[in-house]
């Protein structure tokens, strides 16, 4: 063949004699050779060298057995390299003997770049799938597993089997189909779709599924890739949040009830304007003090030593006519609120009218912890070298406030009225510190007809109240001293109130009464079980709550409801819808009256 046409052609070829002498090659085969054949080595495909006995044209020449499509590597002596496809083919005389050979050498060193180049770009994307914290699945056009990351493995809790259906591991949490399955069918994406992961240990994890179906050059369908979402903490914070601002709700309301029944309580009982700002302010400010202790805790309580230098010693000042000792003692969030209120009373009256009010003076406040059998607070407030004391002729609003405050967490106080000073002990039982508070769940937001406050519209509540006997089931002192004063003014015979659950069961099993307004939380317990003995003996009652509605207990999500903070208005028609109508009087006929 004419040595010019085998220059043109693209690929390399050299004959050899059987001493593995080069012959002839064309220009190809002397550019991927180099100029010095005998200085080249040469690598196999996994990048071995080749030792020279085991060179493919030797081998072809020693064994007269072709070589064909083996890729080698030519290193040159100047260092390039170049990948190629070597064929030998043998040449044979007319006696069967070997007498040379023809080689074929075809570069393919720019395929081999960008098959490296592809390989290191499928690494990649390997390496980020593995690298993503969600779990990675791709399937076959009938949902059959064909890959996952490791991801996938943590979340399903087991190594899923290739070929496996991805569906028997997720399946769906509301949507009747699976999202895979949607998502093939109708060649489309599928965002965020609920789905329910049941692990190995039987264990279920809520997951957001996102499957993206695959196509092939002619848009079949060869297949899907989905990513599942572990949204398990996203929705314990949401629940988390959820139930901070029911409780948050639930905070601000009765709040805002306990300041309308503290002004509701003061206005009783002042003797004009300024005697009600000066007193009403004065509470307002004993609660706004409480609130901000609790807020440097995050509402864990406050220690009875702050409580008792912000009410007393407002404003940080000092005082040296008042002495105070006492062990570190910390009252949970709504003990904390109402021992506020007692110690701004116990001191208002001290600094207006006792000892605080003259420079001679003395104040002594000692507390201690019992802990022997019921454990308890145990406080002792003396005053003495004050102006004479007499004894009031009647309790009035900071006593009552005094004892209820108390009595609300089965506590008790008892004031004596002695010629030098007025003389406190105050005990108030405390929870052991094992003890777990209860935690409210407010429960989903209920959307069905019919649940809300009982229609009163219209109602004559006339006579309905009068002689009726309400049992007040409340823990907020002033709330349940407001409501107690609005039911007496309408003629209602009062029942209570309890301010606990263990108060609350003995009224119940051991007091008649014919309807209950029933506070939905006590101090952090629930009151399903107070709900279902009055439900058991027939008794009508409404839930009197800030929670609102979704905060009731689930299984009476019908009963009436009186939102706080209510007027005494909405007070009286919740009670008086929960009564019996008196009859009313038949209607007279029609017609002219005749009479003598």
């Amino acid at each position: 063949m004419d040595t010019a046409l085998l220059d043109l052609i693209p690929i390399g070829i050299c004959w050899c004699a059987p001493d593995g002498a080069v012959l002839r090659g064309n220009r190809r085969a002397a550019e991927l050779w180099g100029t010095v054949p005998a200085d080249v080595r040469l690598f196999d495909a996994e990048g071995t060298l080749i030792p020279p006995e085991m060179n493919p044209l030797l081998v072809t020449l020693c064994t007269g057995r072709p070589v064909r499509d083996r890729r080698i590597t030519i290193e040159r002596a100047d260092g390039n390299r170049a990948t190629v496809l070597i064929t030998c083919e043998s040449l044979f005389d007319e006696a069967g003997r070997v007498s040379g050979s023809v080689n074929f050498f075809q570069d393919i060193t720019p395929l081999v770049k960008a098959e490296r180049t592809l390989q290191s770009r499928e690494q990649y994307l390997y390496d980020l799938l593995e690298a993503l914290p969600a779990a990675v699945y791709t399937t076959d056009a009938a949902g059959k597993i064909t890959y996952y990351n490791e991801a996938a493995v943590d979340l399903a809790g087991r190594r899923p089997e290739i070929g496996e259906d991805l569906r028997s591991i997720a399946r769906p949490a509301r949507q009747s189909e699976p999202a895979l399955t949607m998502a093939m069918r109708e060649k489309r994406p599928i965002r965020a779709a609920d789905e329910i992961v049941e692990r190995a240990d039987g264990t279920c994890v809520p997951v957001l599924s996102n499957p993206t179906p695959l196509f092939d050059a002619q848009d079949n369908l060869i297949g899907a890739v989905d990513m599942l979402i572990d949204v398990t903490e996203r929705n314990e914070a949401d629940e988390d949040l959820r139930v901070l601002l029911c409780e948050l709700n639930h905070r601000v309301k009765n709040t805002l009830a306990s300041v309308q029944a503290i002004a509701n309580q003061t206005l009783r009982r002042s003797r004009g304007p300024g005697e009600f700002v000066t007193s009403f302010s004065g509470r307002v400010q004993a609660l706004s003090r409480a609130h901000a202790l609790l807020t440097e805790t995050t509402w864990r309580g406050a220690e009875i030593a702050a409580l008792i230098r912000d009410q007393v010693l407002p404003g940080g000042s000092t005082d040296n006519r008042v002495h105070c000792s006492g062990p570190s003692l910390t009252l949970e969030p709504q003990a904390a609120l109402h021992v506020a209120l007692v110690l701004h009373e116990l001191a208002t009256n001290a600094r207006r009218y006792g000892a605080l009010s003259v420079p001679g003076g003395r104040l002594s406040v000692n507390w201690v912890l019992r802990s022997a059998g019921e454990r308890a607070l145990l406080l002792h407030w003396q005053e003495s070298g004050g102006p004479r004391v007499t004894v009031p002729a009647a309790p009035g609003f900071g006593t009552t406030l005094i004892e209820q405050s108390l009595h609300a967490h089965g506590g008790e106080a008892c004031i004596r009225y002695a010629a030098n000073g007025v003389i406190c002990e105050i005990r108030l039982p405390l929870p052991h510190p094992n003890r777990r508070q209860a935690v409210r769940s407010c429960g989903a937001p209920r959307t069905e007809p019919g649940w809300g406050t009982a229609d009163t519209s219209g109602t004559k509540l006339t006579g309905v109240l009068h002689g009726r006997r309400i049992l007040i089931i409340e823990d907020e002192p002033v709330v349940s001293m407001d409501v107690v004063a609005s039911l007496q003014e309408a003629g209602c015979i009062v029942i209570g109130p309890a301010g606990t659950v263990a108060e609350a069961w003995r009224l119940i099993e051991s007091a008649v009464f014919d309807a209950a307004l029933l506070d939905a939380n006590l101090s952090g317990e629930p009151v399903d079980a107070l709900a279902a003995a009055l439900t058991a003996r027939n008794t009508p009652f409404a839930f009197v709550t800030g929670y609102g509605r979704e905060g009731l207990p689930a299984a009476f999500g019908r009963a009436p409801v009186l939102s706080k903070p209510f007027s005494p208005q909405q007070l009286i028609e919740t009670a008086g819808a929960l009564l019996p109508r008196p009859a009313r009087l038949a209607a007279l006929p029609s017609g002219r009256i005749n009479s003598r």
